[in-house]
């Protein structure tokens, strides 16, 4: 549902705040208009509103309002803007509350219509272009660190992830496995039934291992038809060699698609950290037990230092 725009005028001053509410009802994008007398009263109505646009008076003394300023972006996270309004004479406070944070400033004895309307348009014009540079950062983050065809950690995802959760499992002593997956001959599907069938079957691929593995365990895409697994805390080599075997039974299941069905199977290459592993070591360490499954295929192999 659609949530309209909320603008809050804060000002112990009713005249002005009547004012600044006439001039305000001819602009664009304003919405709800809501009056707050005191800081006390803008804390509320911005916990509640999460306001789209926010007019502050500049109040005595001048800490009170880099005060409100500093609540304001902590409680919105950077996500409104603000325009300070002083009195003539107070412009140096005026670039102040700029630098703590508002993105204009208004002095009360000067202000119109038209000079209202132009510079909301403009503080408006900017903060869409920042939520913009913003939407786009994330976009590619998730593009950077996730698959878009099974929504899973990519290399770059699970690197990252490892690069944490590596460090702290050896300085806490707790014990990491690396499943290193490959499926079995599956340049075939490309081949025999088309590019979309192959996609299914790595789509279908990263929801039955999501469905196979514990929550906490960190399933990836590493790259083609290869996929990764971290499981924290796995050192039990019963308890690996029994989820080797569930994952290599699962995808032994068919595969049916729009295309047609696919009976394959998958290769796997076990590692477990040490002292020494760094997230290269580990992942190779998995890769050369995968090497030595493969030339068999539809087995795993756990390395062997």
């Amino acid at each position: 549902m659609h949530q309209e725009n909320t603008t809050l005028i804060i000002s112990s001053d009713k005249k002005y705040r009547q004012l600044l509410l006439s001039f305000l009802t001819h602009i664009d994008n304003i919405g709800n208009i809501l009056e707050c007398e005191d800081k006390n009263d803008a804390f509320i109505k911005i916990q509640k509103l999460s306001p789209s646009l926010v007019f502050i008076e500049h109040s005595t003394p001048d800490s009170d309002t880099i005060e409100l300023i500093n609540i304001i972006r902590n409680i919105l996270h950077y996500s409104v803007p603000m325009i300070i309004f002083t009195s003539v004479g107070n412009e140096e406070f005026a670039i102040e509350s700029m630098l703590a944070g508002a993105n204009d400033y208004l002095i009360k004895e000067k202000i119109n219509k038209k000079m209202l309307k132009s510079r909301v348009k403009k503080v408006f014009a900017a903060y869409s272009a920042i939520k913009k540079t913003k939407d786009d950062l994330k976009k590619y983050k998730q593009l950077y660190l996730f698959d878009e065809l099974t929504h899973l950690y990519n290399r770059s995802g699970l690197n990252k992830y490892l690069s944490k959760e590596l460090a702290y499992a050896i300085r806490h002593n707790i014990p990491l496995a690396c499943f290193y997956l490959d499926i079995d001959g599956f340049k075939t599907i490309n081949d025999s039934l088309g590019h979309a069938a192959g996609d299914y079957v790595l789509e279908e691929t990263g929801k039955r291992l999501q469905l196979s593995m514990r929550e906490e365990d960190i399933i990836s895409r590493y790259g083609g038809d290869e996929f990764v697994i971290i499981c924290i805390g796995l050192s039990d080599k019963v308890k690996t060699i029994a989820l080797a075997n569930k994952i290599l039974n699962i995808l032994k299941k068919p595969f049916v698609s729009k295309e047609g069905e696919a009976l394959l199977s998958a290769s796997i290459g076990i590692a477990f950290s040490h002292k020494k592993s760094t997230i290269s070591s580990l992942i190779d360490e998995a890769d050369q037990a995968l090497k030595k499954s493969k030339k068999e295929k539809g087995v795993y192999t756990i390395f062997k230092r």
